[in-house]
């Protein structure tokens, strides 16, 4: 029987070796080109490395980093859409004395997220179990857990995750001795937790609450099962216990609330809304994904087809896979089914049950029932839950936690053999097993994209110049989108609307995105641009020479850099069809360097009748009666250009109330006489003609104005991705000049 009391040098020393070996094994592909590629894609790393960037370059020239002017432009990005990464950038930071190369600071970030993972493995599995042998294997188990795996090549703070280890065994140890000790100890580990990955933040606070009402409702030790108790030491017990929760709460909140200051300035400055349910529905993972490998495990083989694409997932298996391993999963059973010793046993097995039971997601159906699940509960009665786009990352959680159950077993197992060759033989013979059977694929290492030097050409003929990248894929996760913004980071170019955020960044989406000419799903359509004089841009229809000159200037693009090679970035292969905008746009060409082109605004031909674009105040954009619409609040504004002011026009819109009947009016902006009255039905679209007249020449903002709103019914306000009342949808903007104004099948179709 091996002795208890201290981990040894030696245990230690064998530990990492073993670890470098399994780490060198999945990343060598990587090491040998470590300060010039990236793990497995470039889309999420690209990202992370903008966001450390971005972290360092305020830091140095002490800008307020809540907002960036330089992407997404022309409302530039909030910091609070993106992950705050705080650990990752502090590391980023400290870094840069030592080297200042982007791809190897990250990398190394990297390889410490492995190390944490098997370091706190190690150590929560020393703490409950108390076995050297367990505990090596309980890190090895941190280190291969397949949610791990998969997310390292994404997203650089989830690998993190060792990060809640340290925090399960700080709270069961401030739950059993509330004290000044316990309670700094269970508030450090909740910070750290917190800097390593937002989403921990959140997801920590269940299991860490379901102990808490575990310990203040059920604990022997203080007489909670002795029916003859006195009252009075029960309720001694739950006080003295609140009041030290209560102090832990009050100091959590104040740290949250300084390190989250970039989400709430981002919220309360109509950056970001509610998250809709729809994406926390989606991901959710299937209970056979603790049993079933994926393809980046040897296992996978005995598989006739692959039982995540078979399910239909997709791309969302990073997500979803949570393979516990063969020997894992044998010694979970005799864990559950044995008398193991394991300290804290009850705690670690309603944290287990509670994160895999979270991680199922919302609810499943079979035929017309929907059976709600935790995740559901808690979505409704707990409001941070909400935040969280993927419930099934509690699958996280689970493996920590399942790693320390594999380890206990195993340490009773080896207990039970007194023979010391059997024991070594079990030894080599588990961990070798479970090394073959998790052991990933090695990752690919992917090279950054060659840097175009357009931006930089561009830039020395024009300081002030700002770009509307084509085509243009929103705040979306496109690789395009990432990479164009980390080079913005690189200062090789001016503001740019490129630019990935993790969470959509609905103040530039509905002022400029839906309206883009150059929108990737518009390019993609095959009638779009076949009759250039007749199209439809978002809910307007008009010219599209006309109309491509109008948004630059309006958004303040003074070039449009269109990317044509499907070669360099596969979304466009996928998307995109250019044959039509290119002929359009030759006029206006300054500048072609292999597959990117470079147009200047003020090339292309003025507008030669009156162009409209949607901006402030045209919120969700849906499909409502068999049409594309956008909702509208009580006040909106079309920003309206025209060549001249000599010749009338006439406008006409489309219109639907929301629930009630509601009158709305048009005028220009400053005036109080209005163009058009209309009284909106609210079952059906109508269109509403206003009288021709004359209008400035140049840019004027027309006001759409309504009284009141209507609220969404609360079964689908959830399931909304602006969930605000509004008062009407508009499915039609149309214009006519000339001798056209006064034709009202004209003012229909200007064409």
């Amino acid at each position: 029987m091996e002795p208890r009391e201290r981990v040894g040098r030696q245990t230690i020393l064998r530990a990492a070796a073993l670890y470098a070996a399994v780490y060198v094994a999945m990343a060598w592909k990587v090491l040998r080109h470590f300060a010039t590629v990236l793990p497995m894609t470039l889309t999420d790393p690209l990202q992370h490395l903008w966001i450390l960037r971005w972290y360092e370059t305020c830091l140095l020239s002490g800008r307020f980093p809540y907002l960036s002017d330089q992407i997404q432009y022309p409302t530039g990005a909030p910091l609070g859409l993106f992950s705050p990464l705080h650990l990752q950038a502090a590391l980023f930071v400290l870094l840069r004395p030592f080297t200042q190369n982007d791809v190897l600071r990250y990398n190394l970030i990297w390889t410490a997220g492995w190390a944490l993972a098997a370091v706190a493995g190690f150590f929560l599995s020393w703490k409950l179990v108390r076995s050297r042998v367990a505990a090596v294997y309980g890190g090895l188990l941190g280190l291969l857990s397949t949610p791990i795996v998969i997310h390292a090549g994404l997203h650089l703070e989830l690998i993190f995750v060792g990060s809640f280890a340290f925090f399960f065994w700080a709270w069961l140890e401030f739950l059993e001795r509330p004290e000044r000790k316990t309670l700094f100890l269970a508030l450090a580990s909740y910070v750290f937790l917190t800097v390593c990955a937002a989403y921990y933040a959140v997801m920590a606070t269940i299991p860490a609450g379901l102990l808490v009402a575990r310990h203040l409702l059920f604990h022997p030790a203080h007489g909670m099962f002795r029916r003859r108790a006195a009252w009075r030491e029960k309720l001694t017990f739950l006080r003295s216990r609140t009041v030290w929760l209560a102090a832990f709460g009050v100091l959590a909140a104040v740290v949250l609330a300084l390190l989250f200051g970039a989400q709430l300035w981002s919220r309360t400055h109509g950056f970001s809304g509610a998250r809709s349910k729809i994406e926390f529905a989606r991901y959710w993972t299937p209970i056979w994904a603790y049993v079933a490998p994926t393809w980046a495990h040897r296992a996978a083989a005995i598989f006739r087809e692959d039982p995540y694409v078979a399910a239909g997932f997709g791309r969302t298996i990073v997500e979803r896979a949570s393979y516990l391993g063969v020997v894992p999963l044998l010694l979970l059973a005799v864990a559950a089914f044995g008398r193991v010793p394991l300290r804290r046993r009850l705690d670690v097995w309603l944290s287990f049950g509670v994160c895999v039971a979270l991680s199922l997601g919302a609810y499943r159906q079979w035929g017309h029932y929907r059976v709600p699940l935790p995740a559901e509960w808690f979505f409704h009665v707990f409001p941070p839950m909400r935040e969280l786009r993927v419930p099934a990352r509690f699958n996280l959680f689970a493996v920590v936690l399942a790693s320390v159950l594999a380890a206990a077993a195993f340490a009773w197992l080896l207990a039970k053999i007194e023979r010391p060759l059997a024991r070594r033989a079990l030894v080599g013979a588990v961990f070798a097993l479970t090394i073959v059977d998790l052991l990933p694929r090695p990752y690919r290492s992917i090279a950054l994209p060659r840097r175009s030097t357009v931006y930089e050409e561009i830039l020395a003929r024009d300081p002030k110049a700002t770009f509307l990248e084509a085509p243009d894929f929103g705040t979306r996760g496109f690789e395009l989108q990432s990479v164009l913004g980390y080079w913005r980071s690189l200062r090789t170019a001016g503001p740019t609307s490129a630019g990935y955020s993790g969470f959509l960044n609905t103040r530039l989406e509905n002022l400029r995105f839906f309206t883009s000419p150059v929108w990737a799903r518009r390019l993609a359509i095959r009638s779009y641009l076949r009759d250039p004089e007749d199209v439809v841009f978002d809910v307007y229809r008009g010219d599209a020479r006309d109309y491509l000159w109008a948004y630059l200037d309006l958004h303040g693009f003074r070039y449009l850099v269109v990317h044509r090679d499907p070669r360099a970035w596969p979304e466009l292969a996928k998307w995109v069809n250019l044959s039509r905008l290119l002929p359009l746009l030759e006029p206006a060409l300054v500048l072609r360097q292999g597959s990117v082109d470079v147009y200047a605004a003020d090339l292309l031909p003025r507008p030669r009748q009156a162009v409209a674009i949607a901006t402030e105040g045209f919120h969700l954009r849906e499909t409502w009666q068999n049409r594309w619409c956008a909702r509208l609040g009580e006040r909106a504004e079309i920003a309206f250009y025209n060549p001249t002011s000599e010749v009338p026009v006439g406008i006409s819109l489309g219109l639907a109330s929301f629930r009630t009947p509601r009158t709305a009016t048009l005028a220009l902006a400053g005036e109080s006489r209005a163009i058009l009255t209309a009284a909106a039905p609210p079952r059906d679209y109508r269109m509403f003609a206003a009288a021709p007249r004359t209008f400035p020449a140049g840019w004027s903002t027309l006001v759409l104005r309504t009284r009141g709103t209507s609220e969404i019914k609360p079964e689908r306000r959830e399931w909304d991705y602006d969930p605000r009342p509004f008062s009407l949808r508009i499915s039609a903007i149309r214009l006519a000049s000339g001798s056209l104004a006064s034709d009202p099948v004209a003012l229909q179709s200007p064409r």
